[in-house]
């Protein structure tokens, strides 16, 4: 019998066996991902999302408190810009962290992590989902429906969360992959009621969770270094 027939003749690969490659895949993928894990470990992202979080929320409440005191009263453009400052602020605290941690982890440069974030066929996936989730945020507003962005956001995010936990195998990711996609269904059925109590809850459950989460992690793999 020739080297072909043996070939087609082999017994198939067990279950055991699958999984035990599968495991050496993720394996291989996150340790080829270390400076984007050193990046992602670091205590000043979750110190940065449980600052902007707790403000964002404070906001919330604020301005749903003036509504139910004074029906009929708009947010004022100061509201609005207070808010949006506090989506650049995380911007750009976020690259400036990322750009810091970049430079500090060997001679790696930023662009190196951007390449390790967005390079490869990443970059497919996470264009292709990004246009989906602008197609349907311009769709809400054009149908008048614009608090239902929040639910659709921190669905996106959950998904991402868990995307990027295979990648690099962080716990808090896994834990905001699931607390956003939870409260991203769940305000799906009650954010028009009462939309910025709603956008509250989101608000937490994806920064301020993240920021406790975290940092608390990020302590802990701490102490296990120095143990």
């Amino acid at each position: 019998m020739n080297n072909k027939s043996k070939k087609e003749f082999r017994e198939p690969v067990s279950i055991e066996e699958l999984e035990r490659t599968l495991a050496d895949l993720r394996s291989a993928v996150r340790a080829g991902n270390p400076l984007l894990k050193a990046v992602a470990s670091s205590r000043l992202y979750p110190a940065l999302s449980l600052v902007l979080g707790l403000a964002a929320v404070a906001f919330c409440f604020m301005a749903r408190n003036a509504a139910r005191n004074f029906p009929g009263l708009r947010l004022s453009a100061r509201a609005w810009i207070f808010l949006a400052a506090i989506v650049v602020a995380g911007v750009v605290g976020k690259v400036l962290i990322a750009a810091r941690l970049a430079v500090r982890h060997g001679k790696h440069s930023f662009y190196s992590l951007m390449t390790a974030i967005y390079g490869g066929k990443t970059a497919s996936m996470i264009a292709s989902s990004t246009i989906a989730m602008l197609a349907g945020i311009f769709f809400l507003i054009s149908i008048d429906h614009p608090w239902y962005i929040v639910p659709i956001v921190a669905i996106y995010t959950g998904l991402a969360s868990h995307a990027l936990d295979l990648m690099i195998d962080l716990p808090e990711y896994r834990i905001l992959g699931w607390v956003s996609m939870a409260s991203g269904i769940v305000s799906l059925f009650f954010i028009e009621a009462d939309p910025l109590l709603w956008t509250a809850v989101v608000t937490a459950a994806i920064f301020v969770v993240f920021g406790f989460v975290g940092l608390a992690l990020a302590s802990r793999r701490g102490k296990g270094r120095r143990g």
